[in-house]
């Protein structure tokens, strides 16, 4: 199941049970705290002295950054106005709109009246600017330099464990056409070619698998059926090492666009394994900054530094163009939201914020300054 990150000792069940009561207890106050204790947030709390009129701004990590620079000039333009605002995730920031906690809620990946406001009609979505999601190892890992779903897949649900299962992103790869079925199958190739050797194979109905080829263009049993398509990567010969798959602890907008666009799984959670939970993309590049050699994991692009190699996905790089032309196709938007009903005299100021975050002077600079991409750059 998936833990958190250091959570590594074992308990009794009488233990687990206590512990799973006082967890309950725990994440109950922890809400309520993010409801409530804007002032005392570490993260961020943007004040005016003489402020008259008070917003709250709260939700995802990755939207954190605008909204910290967007607030600080909307304050210093309108110095009677004070915005305090939290990172907590898209799920929080969402859940904090509907229940109308904040008056701001900001999410990293899609979001519809229809699914995630089915009571509230009146719900206004922006987009205030564009990111993407990337598959990131290690900055010194040579042994996966493109992903592809397939492979994603595997390796985030811990089918592939360690990184000598890994198809060599650039090695021999091929696609045939299985032959009649029996207890060995000739493969007539198409493209590249099938030595003997070890391989990831798949079909387009048959989920991908390890084959050891003993002869040339045969597979070792009815593998796939009679007739089929298949496609191959040989399999990396690197020195065996475990890998560390990390996503995330928290209901993320970022694992949302990871599951959805890069992985074409729907919903917001990884299937559980043993992987390791952390708390956002801040966390993500700790863990690569203090030394993760094995480690692979996913980070909005926007954040990406050095201490991480950003792997490319189906071959294309996640840079600004191929993210606005839609090219690399984990792209998402950066959204505000807000419900009209429930801001009563406070309605003519949030308006008049995401108005100032989206002319276009200021959104090319407030996204830009962050490195993501505005709304006109898409647009």
């Amino acid at each position: 199941m998936k833990h958190m990150k250091n959570d590594k000792a074992g308990v009794s069940p009488v233990i687990a049970t206590l512990i799973l009561v006082l967890i309950a207890v725990a994440a109950g106050v922890a809400f309520f705290a993010w409801q409530s204790g804007w002032q005392e947030d570490a993260t961020g709390n943007i004040s005016n002295a003489n402020a008259q009129t008070e917003i709250t701004i709260g939700g995802s990590s990755t939207v954190y950054p605008f909204t910290a620079v967007a607030a600080e000039a909307f304050m210093e333009a309108n110095p009677t106005v004070k915005i305090s605002y939290q990172s907590g995730g898209s799920g929080a920031g969402t859940a904090g709109v509907r229940e109308g906690v904040i008056d701001i809620g900001a999410a990293s990946s899609d979001r519809t009246q229809a699914k995630h406001f089915p009571d509230h009609p009146d719900v206004v979505i922006t987009a205030v600017g564009y990111d993407a999601v990337g598959v990131v190892v290690d900055d010194g890992n040579t042994r996966i330099n493109d992903i592809n779903a397939t492979v994603a897949i595997e390796i985030f649900t811990m089918v592939i464990t360690d990184w000598n299962q890994v198809p060599v992103a650039s090695g021999a790869s091929g696609t045939g056409t299985t032959g009649a079925a029996g207890s060995e199958t000739t493969v007539t190739v198409s493209t590249g070619t099938l030595a003997i050797g070890r391989y990831r194979m798949w079909s387009a109905t048959t989920l991908v698998r390890t084959v050891d080829v003993i002869a040339a263009n045969t597979l070792p049993s009815d593998l796939f059926g009679a007739s089929a398509s298949i496609s191959w990567q040989v399999i990396t010969s690197a020195t065996s090492a475990p890998i560390e798959v990390y996503d995330r602890a928290d209901k993320s907008g970022t694992e949302e666009c990871f599951n959805e666009k890069l992985l074409g799984l729907d919903g917001s959670s990884i299937p559980e394994g043993d992987q390791t939970g952390v708390a956002g993309n801040q966390e993500m590049l700790d863990l690569f900054e203090a030394g993760a050699p094995n480690a692979i994991g996913f980070i909005s692009t926007g954040v990406a530094t050095s201490d991480v190699k950003l792997v490319t996905l189906d071959g294309v790089a996640a840079t600004e163009e191929n993210i606005a032309d839609g090219s690399y196709t984990a792209q998402r938007p950066l959204n505000y939201m807000y419900i009209p009903s429930q801001l009563g005299g406070k309605l003519a100021i949030v308006e008049a914020y995401i108005d100032f975050c989206m002319s276009p002077k200021n959104n090319i600079d407030f996204a830009h300054s962050v490195d993501y991409l505005s709304w006109y750059d898409l647009e």
